[in-house]
């Protein structure tokens, strides 16, 4: 496992995504929560909205199966690797990646 340390606009930054007033239009970063909401539109764009505040226009390759496993790891923690598009009214970002935990099983 890798060590590293982060500054503490990096901490910010991760851990308190809501806070607009630090983000950066253009800029990627990385956002902790999870999907609260998915929705396709017309022209095989499909948004996700992150912890209900962000909305996020993501890419999928497969539109079918890929918004399926959006669905599905719904609510699951996830870092979203962002890039800034707009902040207000409400922030607009196009997700370049999404790292999420381990699946949580059941076990007997």
């Amino acid at each position: 496992m890798a060590n590293f340390e982060m500054n503490k606009r990096e901490q910010l930054q991760l851990t308190q995504c809501s806070d607009e007033s630090q983000l950066e239009i253009g800029k990627t970063y990385p956002f902790l929560g999870i999907i609260t909401e998915v929705f396709s539109r017309s022209g095989g764009q499909t948004f996700i909205k992150i912890n209900d505040n962000i909305t996020a226009r993501v890419y999928p390759k497969s539109l079918e199966d890929d918004v399926e496993t959006l669905r599905e790891h719904a609510f699951e923690t996830a870092i979203f690797n962002c890039r800034v598009v707009r902040k207000d009214p409400n922030i607009l970002v196009e997700c370049e990646s999404i790292i999420f935990g381990e699946h949580p099983a059941y076990h007997a």
